[in-house]
């Protein structure tokens, strides 16, 4: 990949990763997405000047962007996507590519924090549908003996002798 390349793709991928972060109803995806934008962001700008001190030109960059919008799922492979391009470009200087691999680490952490929101999805989908196919239309009546009350507590304040 040549250096314009790079960096164009670099815009790209912070750009997605935006629309994927304002897209996401979760949480959890929504800081992930929003901690790698920043990483981007900011490995963008320090890959870009040094690949123009390494060159002693300015880069020339043209072109557009491609962007979609947020689907279920979307954000993981994209995610993948991100570190396998990153995992394929050789053949710059041994700085650039340690900025590479800093970026590298902060994608694999993101994939790694998108499966927590996937599990959790998935585990409450599941417990949802198991509820809805187990659960008896009403509860039984309580039998047995009456739950014991907690035993009181003395109002000590917290600190007192």
């Amino acid at each position: 990949m040549n250096p314009t390349d790079l960096i164009h793709f670099l815009l790209e991928a912070a750009n997605q990763v935006r629309v994927l972060h304002w897209g996401t109803s979760s949480y959890s995806e929504h800081v992930a997405l929003g901690d790698l934008y920043d990483a981007i962001s900011d490995a963008t700008d320090k890959i870009a000047e040094a690949l123009m001190g390494a060159q002693g030109k300015r880069l020339q960059l043209k072109g557009t962007l491609e962007l979609v919008d947020y689907a279920e799922g979307m954000p993981a492979s994209y995610v993948r996507g991100i570190g396998e391009a990153l995992t394929s470009i050789t053949g710059l200087p041994t700085d650039i590519l340690n900025m590479r691999d800093d970026l590298l680490g902060a994608v694999h952490k993101t994939s790694y924090l998108l499966t927590l929101s996937a599990e959790k999805r998935e585990a409450a989908e599941g417990v949802q549908q198991g509820m809805e196919e187990s659960a008896p239309a009403t509860l039984p009546p309580a039998q047995g003996p009456e739950m014991a009350q907690p035993s009181a507590v003395p109002a000590t304040p917290v600190g007192t002798p």
